[in-house]
């Protein structure tokens, strides 16, 4: 179980400085271990730029107990700061009590200017006897004007090219989100990192927050000709119509520009609004063998949500996987195809 929150100072955070989440929890329920708390910094689009967490675990309480994570300094292009506190929960009806959640910014200690060392004034010259001052005239000389000295060429100021950013690779990063959701966007929706399924320590949840498609992705590189294969484990939380997993490809090297087609898995749909627990199991689905047409070089890997009413709902994400294949096997007329085909959809790009 895991509760989250978003916090932000003014417009954004400020780079340099420390930040440091306190708060104190109460575990006393036999059902309820390992709490843990995190804090997380994210860039405007809610990507996991840098990210602390403290843990606390042993036998139950009647008290409560502070938990402490170390300081983050914020890096360039932070704006958000996530307060996550998450929990196991071996049985339904599990509590978890939080309070005093408190978040101190502490500002870059500044180097200290060496003061410098005073010199000190030179002895006092020894007493001599006074002699009357000599006094010499001097005939006036022209002082001659200074030669003007000849200004330096400017020299000219190169612009640096540009670096263009790297082209993606034939594998997908973070498919297990052990790194947070690095390497992955959010469409139309929002992501965060939660502990929610059984048996996985970090999945990703993907919330719509009405009833339009949400989806996340990463583009990843593709051969031209090529046969592929992509898949996902999908845990969708009560309420949501659809979700399932899409290779789109393209003939740009990093995604970009129009769809040259979309392959689907078959969808997961959520259990009955009413059940007693808000995880309706899981399942693992695949989009089957999938070509890449001749002109395509890359790939954008895609799992959607779609919401059965304007309330939203949301997905948890784990185990994502993009792999090369054989070619698929001709099926016979009356078997149903793994996975569906569209070409050129203008919607998503």
């Amino acid at each position: 179980m895991s509760l989250s929150s978003k916090y932000w100072e003014s417009s954004e955070l400020t780079v340099s400085w420390t930040y440091l989440l306190t708060a104190f929890v109460l575990e006393n329920d036999a059902r309820t271990s390992t709490v843990t708390a995190r804090l997380s910094a994210l860039s405007p689009s809610d990507q996991v730029l840098a990210e602390v967490v403290a843990t606390v675990g042993g036998s139950d309480t009647a008290a409560y107990r502070a938990i402490t994570t170390p300081g983050i300094v914020a890096p360039p292009g932070a704006k958000y700061l996530r307060v996550t506190f998450s929990a196991q929960a071996s049985g339904p009806g599990a509590q978890l009590s939080i309070d005093g959640v408190s978040i101190t910014a502490t500002p870059p200690t500044p180097t200290p200017t060496p003061t410098p060392t005073p010199e000190a004034p030179p002895p006092p010259r020894p007493e001599e006897s006074p002699e009357p001052p000599t006094v010499i005239v001097l005939a006036p000389t022209p002082t001659p004007r200074a030669t003007s000295t000849p200004r330096a060429t400017a020299t000219p100021r190169v612009t640096p090219t540009p670096t263009p950013p790297p082209l993606p690779g034939p594998a997908l990063r973070n498919a297990n989100f052990e790194q947070g959701a690095a390497g992955w966007s959010v469409t139309r929706g929002r992501m965060s990192v939660v502990s929610i399924i059984d048996g996985q320590w970090a999945s990703l949840l993907l919330t719509a927050d009405d009833a339009a498609t949400a989806w996340v992705q990463q583009t990843v590189a593709a051969d031209p000709g090529g046969w592929f294969v992509a898949s996902a484990l999908l845990a969708p939380l009560d309420g949501a119509e659809a979700t399932w997993v899409r290779i789109a490809l393209y003939a740009s090297p990093d995604g970009s520009g129009a769809q040259l087609s979309t392959d689907d898995s078959p969808a997961v749909a959520s259990v009955a609004p009413n059940a007693s627990s808000r995880v309706g199991g899981y399942e693992v689905v695949s989009t089957g063998p999938v070509t890449a047409p001749a002109e395509a070089h890359s790939a954008r890997v895609r799992i959607l949500l779609r919401a059965a009413d304007e309330r939203g709902d949301s997905v948890a994400i784990d185990d994502v996987r993009f792999d090369a294949t054989e070619p698929a096997e001709a099926a016979p007329p009356s078997a149903p195809a793994a996975a569906t085909r569209t070409r050129a959809t203008p919607a998503e790009t």
